[in-house]
């Protein structure tokens, strides 16, 4: 969440900076690398009330910046 919020202004992206509760850094992850790993935590609680929801969508806080995401694809869910 923290690469995008830094590198591409959102309006309103990343509201609980992290927490996971929001759901405005909503994302579908077009590519994952190989042992990419996605947090369950409370992604899920909150995915669940989300709208264009797919078997893709990930929260961007959830994702966590190692060496792993090396040639991750995201693609940021418009909430409008």
């Amino acid at each position: 969440m923290m690469l995008i919020y830094d590198k591409v202004y959102i309006e309103d992206f990343g509201e609980c900076k992290g927490v996971g509760r929001c759901g405005t850094c909503h994302v579908h992850v077009w590519h994952a690398p190989t042992g990419m790993f996605f947090h369950d935590g409370v992604e899920h609680t909150t995915l669940a009330r989300l709208a264009d929801v797919q078997e893709n969508s990930h929260l961007a806080c959830q994702i966590m910046v190692n060496k792993s995401i090396n040639g991750l694809v995201v693609q940021v869910v418009d909430a409008a």
